[in-house]
């Protein structure tokens, strides 16, 4: 049997995914402290629905890159977020 050499799951360089991370959370506090300022419900946009039709990275990827690429705020905030996070539901 031909198995490919496994790669460490453990980044190259912990301080990028530190700087990352506290985007992570800087961004979700922010997400959420506008939350009343948004509809209760909205369509999903095309942009969003679009990330859902695009393949996922089959090989080694930066995660800023897939962070990034998968827009996390807008898929989440369209799927999960309006649908029972919101103050007026």
């Amino acid at each position: 049997m031909n198995r490919k050499p496994e790669e460490p799951l453990a980044p190259e360089d912990w301080s990028v995914v530190q700087k990352l991370a506290h985007r992570m959370v800087d961004e979700a506090v922010q997400h959420l402290s506008e939350v009343r300022d948004r509809p209760v419900w909205q369509e999903m946009p095309e942009s969003v629905q679009a990330n859902f039709r695009t393949p996922v990275p089959t090989g080694p990827t930066p995660l800023n890159d897939v962070y990034d690429v998968y827009d996390v705020y807008d898929v989440y905030d369209e799927i999960v977020l309006n649908q029972n996070l919101h103050s007026h539901t």
